[in-house]
């Protein structure tokens, strides 16, 4: 379960403008669509997160540079427990069963270990996608490679014990709704939840 932190503790803004996602490193992109949909800036809300989020803007990026390093990782924790179901399949799929039963059974307090079972597997369904076939098997087995690759590389290096960088959450986050796993409005609440929204 997680708790919200009175925002009184900590800086957030009241309101996300385009000078804010500027100092904050978005991507070009946003800009025009962000000023299209706020153009007097958008309120630090719920309901505005969703409005962006509709309009394509990846607010999880957003969303993960308000947090603190220590909610990054139970963020990180949080994505990781709800593309864990989705990895099993693929890696079944790809009859990869060992490395399907160790992801299903992965300590998420323990992101060391984890990351070792991922890292694993993603190894043994790239190895499985280049023996097999273009069938079924092999199909899922490069899906569950790529699955395994992002869920690995995007808490990178230092961020599998700190919580790493927002950018790379957020890469993480545009990663899961590529491949159709997870819930990005899942994670949207979750974070408006920590930030008391």
């Amino acid at each position: 379960m997680t708790t919200a932190i009175p925002t009184s503790r900590r800086r957030l803004p009241q309101e996300i403008t385009l000078a804010w996602l500027r100092r904050h490193g978005a991507c070009d992109g946003w800009h025009k669509t962000f000023q299209t949909l706020f153009p007097r800036g958008a309120p630090l809300t719920r309901e505005a997160a969703f409005k962006a989020h509709d309009a394509g803007l990846d607010v999880l990026w957003v969303g993960i540079a308000l947090l603190t390093a220590d909610e990054r990782r139970e963020f990180i924790v949080f994505t990781l427990k709800q593309r864990q179901p989705h990895l099993v399949s693929l890696f079944r799929e790809a009859h990869l069963g060992d490395h399907a039963e160790a992801i299903a059974a992965i300590d998420w307090g323990n992101l060391g270990d984890a990351k070792v079972v991922l890292t694993a597997a993603k190894d043994a369904a790239k190895d499985a996608a280049k023996d097999a076939a273009k069938d079924a098997a092999g199909d899922a087995a490069r899906a569950g490679a790529w699955a395994a690759d992002a869920a690995t590389t995007w808490p990178a290096g230092d961020a599998w014990a700190d919580a790493g960088d927002a950018g790379d959450a957020g890469d993480a986050a545009r990663a899961g709704r590529a491949a159709g796993v997870g819930t990005a409005k899942g994670q949207i609440h979750w974070i408006a939840d920590i930030l008391g929204l």
